[in-house]
């Protein structure tokens, strides 16, 4: 969840999710082939702080979690033409800051795409 501007926090606490988001939040996950893992033993409350400077770019990339080009081995990346019908439709960003959202975009995407494949890796060494 990404508060509003009042508060930079993205809290990941799971008793937030059980409220009434929970199924939501699985959903979400799924669609970037995350799960959650509910264990006791592991279970506390993380809070992730958030520039308000990339506070936009943060809300499109989690708008965009269905434009996700898939190949054979994974996804490949965001599909563009739909994260700009995305932008423009949901209004998401102002028209002379969308170049900038974008750039920041395309990092988070990076990264996305970076955290998977060494997912896919430790996975890969764990199942031989």
């Amino acid at each position: 969840m990404v508060r509003g501007n009042d508060d930079d926090a993205l809290p990941a606490s799971d008793d937030e999710e059980q409220d009434d988001g929970g199924d939501e939040t699985k959903a979400a996950l799924a669609a970037f082939g995350l799960a959650a893992v509910d264990e006791p033993s592991t279970r506390q409350q993380r809070v992730f702080y958030l520039w308000r400077e990339h506070e936009e770019a943060v809300r499109v990339f989690l708008a965009c979690r269905t434009q996700w080009r898939v190949g054979f081995d994974g996804p490949t990346g965001l599909d563009y033409a739909g994260v700009e019908s995305l932008i423009r439709m949901r209004r998401l960003v102002q028209r002379p800051r969308v170049p900038e959202v974008l750039a920041e975009l395309q990092i988070l995407e990076d990264e996305t795409l970076a955290e998977w494949r060494r997912q896919r890796k430790a996975s890969d060494r764990s199942a031989r």
